[in-house]
This record gives structure tokens, sequence and C-alpha cells, in this order.
């Protein structure tokens, strides 16, 4: 009987290397609060963290594993969506803000970075994307501009002169009552000592 021994040390240690890292990436992919997702070539969804599932409204990846991503973008949004798919499976990366609708009836605004996933050729196999909910930073936003529309409308329809002096002393803000008031229009008296 002749044999022969082959140290598979190196090889086993490199295995369980191997192992402790993608269970690693897995545990920061699950427990990152952005969704991740990877969309195949014909935009269906085939991974999606928890993050993912929950801006979905999805209780599993079953719920949504397979299907269009397009179905859940609002109808006003789908163009801008298939541009971005598009780039992205051209080989290019990119950034969109839109609305979707979960399983469950909610409407989310989300912005997405998505770029290409390619295999050991450099052929594009899939697209991931890192998606963020920006719902409330929107309405926080729009609130604003809410508020300073009506701010600008008492002001400029108050029957008062209001004017407002940087540090310089220097007019930085003047209404039409004021201007009218000194004999000069706003914008003779906007950034004037």
């Amino acid at each position: 009987v002749v044999g022969a021994w082959v140290d598979i040390t190196a090889e086993h240690e490199q295995r369980l290397a191997l192992r402790d890292r993608e269970a690693r990436l897995q545990t920061i992919v699950d427990t990152e609060p952005e969704c991740v997702k990877v969309v195949d070539t014909r935009g269906r969804l085939c991974e999606m963290n928890p993050a993912g599932l929950r801006m979905l409204e999805a209780q599993s990846i079953d719920e949504v594993q397979q299907q269009s991503m397009i179905d859940y973008v609002m109808p006003e949004h789908r163009h801008a969506f298939v541009s971005l798919s598009r780039r992205v499976f051209a080989g290019g990366a990119g950034t969109l803000e839109f609305e979707v609708q979960g399983l469950r009836g909610t409407r989310r605004w989300l912005e997405t970075n998505a770029v290409p996933l390619r295999d050991a050729s450099g052929a594009v196999t899939s697209l991931l994307g890192i998606t963020r909910d920006v719902t409330e930073h929107r309405a926080a936003v729009e609130g604003l501009r809410q508020s300073e529309e009506r701010y600008r409308r008492i002001v400029e329809t108050t029957g008062e002169g209001v004017w407002m002096i940087d540090g310089q002393s220097r007019t930085s803000f003047v209404n039409q009552r004021m201007a009218d008031m000194l004999g000069y229009t706003v914008e003779q008296m906007i950034g004037r000592p």
C-alpha cells in the first residue's frame, strides 16, 4: 500500500476565514438602517435587507423576491426609474429620488444610489441599490417652504414698512411698503447701507 499525505491546513484556514468574512458582511448588510438591494437585469428583486423590506412593508423576502421593482414605483416616477436602471446596466451609476407604494399602501419618498455589479469577466450582472427613506425630510422641506411663503405674503401685504439690515448695516430685506415710504424701489435699497 502506497499512500500520500497532503497538508490541507492552509486551504481549510482560508475557507474558515472566507466564511467568517461572509458572515461579517451579512451582519453588516442585515443591520444597515438603509435599504440594500440587488436587482437582476430584468428589474426583479433578488436580495433585500430587513430595512428595505420594512420600506416595502414586506414581512419577509418571500413576499417581494422576484417581483419587478417598477411595480412599487409610483407611475409618475417610473420613466426616471427605468432610465436610471438602464444607465446602471450599461455600466454607469446614478442617484434618483422617487416615490413608492408599499404592500400595505403606505407611500414613501426614497433616494437611491445605484451601481452595477459585475461578474469575473466584467459583465454587468445586476444592480446594487442603497436606498434611504427621505419622506420626513421632504415633508420638513415642504413645511418650511410653505411657512416661508406665508411669511412673505404677510410681510408684503402688511400696511407697515419692514426693513432688515445685516451685520454690515446693509439692507438685506425691505418690503414694498417701506420702499414706497422712502421713495425708492426695493431693488435700489437691497445691499445699500
